[in-house]
């Protein structure tokens, strides 16, 4: 399996688990089988976020970006001390990485009830785009 393949499968699997810990538990469509026959069944509804999941969302990805800074700070304090243009170039991508996932995660602080999924849609992917540059900067800094 490529690290790629293996990267969107933790992603998802982290998705969900947020999902999991956020939502108290998997969304009344997914946790019992709709009778068969019913609009339930053939289409599976998506819960509509409430002011309290939609603040502890928020919470969560507040923990997981001081967690990324922190990360992203150790990397280059040991990029500074190896010194290489290599390792330089790595920090840049990474730099660059982590303001989008920082810039989409102050939208998501002040996303209206309207604007939410939209801001929630893009932090996840910018997040996911940092986990990325991190497992390869991380691969190519051994």
């Amino acid at each position: 399996m490529s690290t790629r393949a293996a990267n969107g499968r933790i992603f998802a699997i982290s998705i969900l688990t947020g999902a999991l810990a956020f939502g108290g538990g998997l969304p009344a469509a997914l946790a019992q089988p709709a009778p068969a026959g019913s609009p339930a069944a053939v289409q599976a509804t998506v819960p509509d976020d409430s002011a309290t999941e939609r603040e502890t969302y928020r919470q969560k990805a507040g923990d997981d970006l001081q967690e990324w800074q922190r990360k992203i700070s150790a990397f280059g304090d040991k990029v500074e001390v190896k010194g290489t243009e290599a390792g330089r170039a790595a920090r840049a991508r990474l730099d660059r990485a982590w303001q989008k996932t920082e810039e989409e995660g102050r939208k998501l602080k002040t996303a209206s009830a309207e604007g939410w999924a939209g801001a929630r849609h893009s932090y996840e992917n910018a997040a996911h785009a940092l986990s990325e540059t991190w497992d390869k900067t991380a691969a190519d800094n051994k």
